[in-house]
């Protein structure tokens, strides 16, 4: 058998008139071949084609994310660079600060029936937060970067119940430090001091408010209150005695902030920070490396270094659903660690996880032992940052939330005070964080401030016979100041638009590859398979030129 002409004589073929045609070299014209290779060919290029291009879109859209969140001296100008910069552009998301005081209302049955301070909690007074990154510096081939975050705010009468002239009263904070840093000498020194201060020597006659209790506007007692018995001490004998505390003003805040100064409308603060870029590595992205020129807060039991420590950026594509998030939370002075609670949230289309602080953060030593290097000694749901602030000061959620032994059904400190508004799940803190770029989507921060108030029989006013103060530490909640802010629909539809639909577009065009591979499998396993058993069995079909 040939091996031109398998199957077929040898030859050649037989014509109608009888001669022979003689067998010519094959040109290889099967046409079912042919036809097998082309479509081989075309599926490898659709498969090629198909792929290539959902994996350089999806490179475009990481570039793009990349390019708008990592920041550094190329950017300045850009719109990306323009919303990292500051959040005063009027399209940009508010950020809003509610400000919740626990006003006293029976001062004088305090001071002389022994009344307990009976509370109501008035507000909000709103103000908008404004913030705005100066003196910027990149360094380290632009991997760091660091900068004056300077911050003021704006009151929002509008979204108010109530006037910034309203007159607070609140337990003074002053006396209540007196009374647990003085001993009892020393106190007894101060009480004389103040009964030739607030007493008549003609009549006996004595008035202690200003001891018991602060009163300023709502303004004044955020951004700075004249305490009027911090201002009488400091301008006595026992002046150098204030001092040695690190007191030497008689303004004070509640809120604690020492850089808040006066601008006309607004108020202004500053914190030194350096961060990450993440130029060299995209997941430290935003991470914190020093802040207010400490590369590590050493008051503690146990140190901790800022550096590679979350706080307004988490990173780019670096965030897990299963891992805990460390934030540095200022107020508290310490980074928290949050956890998921929710994977599969959504705003308008974009996914979101949602983080909340991890049960044990807020544990007592006794529940949770780790905790005494945060010297959480007290009550579970209690942080004690009394070491930062220089004076007894407790963070807890608004209403005492998760306070469980606050909030017994024999003991609810709430009701104690005359509070009628309990705890609910809007008093608990969360952050909203977009996983792919690591951006913070919305957040939730409802925190609250107290101290201890206990009677004290050397300081006047404050004798446990006359005032209504309890004879034991009893927590005392000063006032609540909510922080929140989201993105917008038309931010979410701006991602949408960048992110999301390019990248379904580039799996799609992923999916279709596949399908298109799909396909090419199938063609060689069945018509190539078809091919090979005819040229094996019946021959070749040969074409012959005339």
């Amino acid at each position: 058998m040939s091996a031109y002409t398998s199957g077929y004589p040898a030859g050649g073929f037989e014509t109608t008139d009888g001669n022979m045609l003689a067998p010519e070299k094959k040109r290889c014209s099967n046409c079912c071949a042919c036809m097998n290779w082309t479509c081989c060919i075309c599926w490898i290029v659709l498969v090629g084609i198909t792929w290539v291009f959902a994996a350089l879109l999806v490179m475009w859209v990481w570039n793009g994310i990349e390019d708008c969140l990592i920041i550094t001296k190329e950017d300045v100008g850009n719109d990306c660079y323009d919303a990292w910069q500051s959040n005063t552009d009027p399209d940009d998301p508010d950020w809003l600060w509610e400000m919740y005081y626990y006003n006293v209302t029976n001062m004088d049955g305090i001071m002389n029936n022994g009344e307990t301070p009976l509370l109501n909690e008035v507000g909000p007074y709103v103000f908008q937060k404004f913030k705005s990154k100066e003196k910027i510096r990149w360094f380290d081939n632009e991997e760091m970067v660091e900068l004056w975050d300077y911050t003021w705010y704006t009151y929002r009468p509008d979204l108010s119940s109530g006037a910034e002239s309203d007159m607070i009263y609140v337990v003074n904070p002053v006396s209540m430090a007196l009374m647990f840093a003085l001993d009892d000498a020393t106190a007894a020194q101060v009480n004389m001091l103040l009964q030739d201060m607030y007493c008549d020597p003609t009549t006996g006659a004595c008035d202690f408010s200003k001891v018991i209790f602060q009163a300023c506007t709502a303004r004044e007692q955020i951004f700075g209150c004249e305490n009027e018995l911090l201002a009488d001490l400091l301008a006595g004998p026992f002046a150098s005695l204030v001092q040695s505390f690190g007191i030497t003003s008689s303004v004070v805040t509640i809120s604690g902030n020492a850089t808040s100064i006066e601008m006309g409308e607004t108020v202004l603060g500053w914190t030194n920070e350096t961060f990450y870029t993440g130029k060299k590595d995209r997941e430290l992205n935003g991470r914190l490396h020093i802040y207010q020129n400490q590369s590590e807060y050493t008051g503690w039991g146990e140190s901790f270094s800022f550096d590679k420590m979350a706080q307004y950026q988490f990173g780019i594509d670096t965030l897990k659903d299963n891992e805990e998030l460390p934030i540095y939370i200022s107020e508290a002075y310490r980074p928290v660690n949050f956890e998921v609670i929710d994977n599969d949230l959504k705003f308008h289309d974009v996914s979101l996880y949602r983080y909340k602080i991890a049960d044990y953060e807020l544990d007592s030593v006794f529940n949770h032992p780790d905790n005494a290097k945060w010297y959480q000694d007290y009550y579970t749901g209690v942080a004690n940052i009394s070491h930062a602030t220089g004076n007894p000061t407790f963070l807890s959620k608004r209403h005492f939330k998760d306070c469980t032994e606050l909030l017994g059904s024999n003991n609810d400190i709430n009701a104690y005070y005359g509070l009628t508004a309990g705890p609910s799940e809007a008093d608990d803190p969360y952050i909203d964080i977009e996983p792919m770029t690591g951006f913070g989507w919305a957040a939730h921060k409802p925190l609250q401030f107290n101290t201890f108030i206990q009677c004290n029989d050397n300081l006047p006013g404050g004798t446990c016979s006359q005032s209504g103060l309890p004879a034991q530490p009893m927590m005392y909640p000063l006032y609540a100041n909510v922080e929140h802010g989201s993105a917008t629909k038309e931010n979410a539809d701006d991602f949408k638009k960048f992110i999301i639909d390019n990248f379904m577009f580039a799996r799609l065009m992923g999916f279709l590859g596949l399908i298109f591979l799909i396909f090419f499998i199938i063609h060689v396993c069945t018509w190539g398979g078809l091919w090979w058993f005819r040229a094996e069995n019946l021959g070749c079909i040969e074409c012959y030129a005339n």
